[in-house]
């Protein structure tokens, strides 16, 4: 089914109506950019070169206070700063008009890897037709450009501002449940401007305690007329240090009135580029520009970047396509809300969240939970982030890119290079980047921490999570079984098996056993909360049974036995050791978790926690609750742990009630609003409110990780009538760029709780591909091309 006009409608906005909360975000290689929907800019991340740091910021507020890092309530609002420009119609950075604009449309261009973005809207009184694209470069350029036609027979002035009120800072890191700081930089920065050639003029912004620095050329330009035009000296910011605590901004931005004839085309762009800083370069803040040959305005905003992504690009055409756009008609007939969340959270996640790590001669890759809230490299989130782009591009002659692009096989190819370099660096970067030496106390030890700085620096404590660590055993077996065709792919995990990483945690994480209940402890929960008394964790036990299955099936591989028995250090064969310790583990969980909940007679079910230090009779001895956060429980019954369970539970037990029992509990509400005893407390509403549904101690509200597991759970067991309504609470809880926040608004589904988050929206992304696949080839005799 196509879009709804209500649907299509959620990427047009009126001059009073912006997006509610999320921005427009796009990037390349590391490179971001967060935008309103006129293209104004709010925010610009990039790498530094200071390892200490890991990624810089360029945007119009304060750098984050670190002496609020433990303060819940500051990291909230920190992390509401946009949303709160866009909520105040802030402009943001870079060149922006005054002409009163009618609805803006916001059009991602599906196939460019997240990197592209146009808006266009129409001033109706003076017959101006205005197009703006950002574009994040493969050089680590952001283009920010405008492109203004005078559609009517009389001239018109523009009212142009160049807004560069910024300042230069690392990123903020913000956390409800902080466990280690990141170094402060001092926040002094200096701005400097010039002319440049052609009318051109450079704005460079300097932090020289972060190393890091902006660069910015800035150019107008007559199209019709091939002429470069003067940029008036006024719009630039002052030479010196920047003293405000609150950097300039559009309010103080200066104005230039340029005259547009009719049937004239203008021009104007900006071209921002992260840069580095060292301390002892006494270069020119511009030689970048300056060792460039002369830039070419007429090349710089070439008319191609202005096309559709279906090759139209004449004015005149698209002018007609806007209106009706506007009027409600869909500009592609075979698009559904399927494909748009899709493609949202696969580009997203190249985009914005994959950033190239050299090391040791390779090209790895850190994967971040999002670019903005937690721009830090997540083992656990990382996991669920690429199941999807490894579903996209599974080994073999024909993946599912390949049927997703039925007519473009070039388009087809970019996708697959790129998820291929990703998956295959981001296990360079686990198990050769990312540091796993811990010392704690006196003793040192192997293990991966809950967080990184892209560069591999751990940016929590010494808390150990027990699930963290099976998530890159996983994702390396995982790896293994969708490329192992491929000679590549061979000779990858050969390398990753011989790494000092992966023997050393490996051989931690295995002495971590319980003598006494033969299971795995964990300081804290997958929702980064403390387990308090319950440090045998259920949905970690199961992960870490599922993730010595399939390693030891990848150790006792023909190609991987010889390296197994010569690098790793076991009594027997390190497969062997790896299968009889899932087995055992298996039949402990099912020894020690099986608990009678209040609610259901003689129905039993599974513990989230454990203490086996109180008595087999004391009802506090397990702790009954499912969180949102919790996928494995969910995963258990698809990863075969209730086949063959040999007799580990009582007759009259059936192992796969067991988990039915567990997550029907799990997603059954409580319908009284006082709360009663025996009810999943991490299950949010009563089940009249339009978004109830599953959530987590972490963070109030229901959780669109919870709707996810809900909707999935429905198609486990063919429950057509909850599957039906899990995903109208996805569907209406969707941003309307296609991308999901943490938490929501159980009567509107609105985010209330960190917009940014790839994590949900990959899940359900990698739910939705076989349909969208088949939606495409549904439509192969009608014109379906992205």
């Amino acid at each position: 089914m196509s879009l709804s006009r209500r649907e299509i409608q959620r990427r047009t906005f009126s001059r009073e109506k912006w997006p509610d909360k999320k921005t427009i975000d796009i990037g390349r290689n590391g490179v971001t950019v967060s935008a309103n929907p006129m293209g104004g800019i709010y925010q610009l991340t990039a790498p530094t070169c200071n390892k200490q740091y890991g990624l810089m910021v360029a945007a119009p507020w304060p750098q984050f206070d670190k002496a609020e890092r433990t303060n819940p309530d500051y990291v909230r609002q920190f992390r509401k700063i946009m949303e709160n420009m866009l909520e105040e119609h802030r402009y943001g950075l870079g060149i922006g008009f005054d002409n009163m604009n009618g609805p803006a449309i916001i059009r991602h261009i599906h196939d460019s890897l997240g990197s592209q973005v146009h808006f266009e809207y129409y001033v109706k009184e003076q017959n101006l037709f205005f197009q703006t694209i950002l574009k994040a470069n493969e050089n680590g350029t952001i283009l920010q450009a405008s492109k203004v036609t005078n559609t009517g027979s009389s001239d018109q002035s523009l009212s142009v501002f160049l807004d560069l009120g910024c300042a230069v800072s690392r990123a903020g890191y913000g956390q409800l449940t902080d466990r280690g700081e990141v170094p402060m930089p001092d926040p002094a920065n200096i701005t400097y401007s010039t002319n440049g050639k052609n009318g051109a003029c450079m704005v460079a912004i300097d932090n020289k305690s972060l190393g890091g620095r902006l660069v910015v050329y800035v150019t107008f330009y007559n199209a019709t007329s091939r002429i470069s035009m003067e940029i008036e000296q006024t719009l630039l910011p002052p030479n010196g240090p920047i003293h405000e605590e609150h950097p300039p901004s559009h309010g103080q931005a200066r104005r230039q009135l340029v005259p547009i004839l009719p049937g004239e085309t203008l021009k104007f762009a900006v071209l921002f580029r992260p840069d580095t800083l060292q301390p002892s370069d006494r270069s020119s803040p511009f030689a970048y520009f300056l060792d460039q040959k002369t830039i070419d305005a007429d090349e710089l905003v070439n008319d191609n970047l202005f096309a559709h992504d279906d090759g139209l690009s004449h004015s005149g055409n698209i002018i007609k396509r806007h209106f009706r756009e506007i009027a409600g008609f869909n500009r592609y007939e075979h698009e559904t809300i399927e494909a748009t969340i899709l493609w949202a959270n696969i580009n997203y996640i190249i985009g914005c969240c994959s950033i190239p790590v050299w090391h040791s001669g390779h090209k790895s890759y850190c994967v971040i939970a999002d670019h903005f809230a937690l721009p830090l490299g997540w083992p656990r989130d990382n996991y669920w982030q690429l199941r999807l782009l490894r579903k996209l591009s599974m080994g073999g002659r024909s993946t599912n890119i390949d049927r997703l692009f039925p007519v473009t096989s070039d388009k087809a190819r970019d996708y697959i290079h790129i998820i291929n370099q990703i998956l295959t660096g981001h296990l360079w970067w686990l198990f050769e980047v990312a540091t796993t030496e811990v010392h704690v106390g006196g003793d040192i030890r192997h293990y991966w921490r809950r967080s990184y700085l892209i560069n591999g620096q751990p940016k929590d404590g010494t808390v150990f999570q027990l699930d963290t660590q099976c998530y890159p055993f996983l994702e390396l077996c995982e790896y293994w079984e969708a490329y192992g065709n491929d000679p590549l792919a061979k000779e990858v995990v050969g390398s990753i098996l011989r790494t000092e990483s992966l023997k050393k945690v490996l051989r931690d994480l295995l002495c971590r056993r319980d003598p006494v209940t033969g299971l795995f402890a964990s300081d804290e929960t997958p929702a980064d909360d403390d387990l308090g008394d319950y440090k045998f964790h259920l949905s970690s036990n199961i992960l870490l049974w599922h993730t010595l299955v399939k390693l030891s099936e990848l150790l006792g591989h023909p190609n991987f036995m010889p390296i197994a028995e010569g690098s790793l250090d076991m009594p027997c064969r390190p497969w062997i050791v790896l299968k009889e310790l899932a087995f055992s583990i298996k039949k402990r969980i099912l020894r020690y978790f099986v608990t009678q909940p209040t609610l259901y007679d003689r129905c039993p079910m599974l513990a989230y926690g454990y203490d086996p230090s109180k008595d087999s009779d004391d009802p506090e001895r397990h702790r009954r609750y499912h969180d949102g956060n919790d996928l494995p429980t969910l995963y258990a019954d698809e990863w075969g742990f209730f086949e063959n369970h040999d007799g580990e539970l009582e007759d009259e037990v059936e192992p796969g009630d067991l988990w039915k029992n567990t997550m029907t509990w799990a997603f059954t509400p409580d319908p009284h609003p006082s709360r009663t005893p025996g009810f999943n407390t991490g299950y949010q509403g009563t089940g009249t409110e339009p978004f109830h549904g599953l959530g987590s101690d972490h963070s109030p509200g229901p959780w669109t990780l919870g709707f996810f597991q809900e909707w999935k759970y429905a198609q486990m067991v063919g429950d057509k009538e909850r599957e039906r309504k899990a995903w109208a609470k996805i569907a209406g809880s969707v941003q309307w760029d296609g991308t999901f926040s943490e938490a929501v608004d159980i009567q509107d589904g609105k985010c209330t709780s960190k917009t940014w988050f790839s994590w949900p929206g990959a899940m359900i992304a990698e739910n939705l591909v076989d349909a969208v696949v088949e939606q495409v080839e549904t439509s192969r005799g009608g014109h379906v091309s992205r």
